[in-house]
């Protein structure tokens, strides 16, 4: 084996890149379990409250 074949240096692992749609999609269903979990009510609650 001469090597050529090897993505990079010897014992350094390959680098897996996640695609942007998949990191989009992933990062929306945070946010709107966030929105649907009640959480933005709480804080406006505590806003109302605390602040007013």
């Amino acid at each position: 084996m001469d090597g050529a074949a090897l993505p990079g240096p010897e014992g350094e692992p390959e680098k897996h890149r996640v695609p942007a749609p998949l990191t989009a999609a992933i990062a929306l269903t945070g946010v709107l379990g966030i929105a649907l979990s009640g959480a933005p009510q709480l804080v406006l609650r505590f806003t109302d409250t605390g602040l007013f």
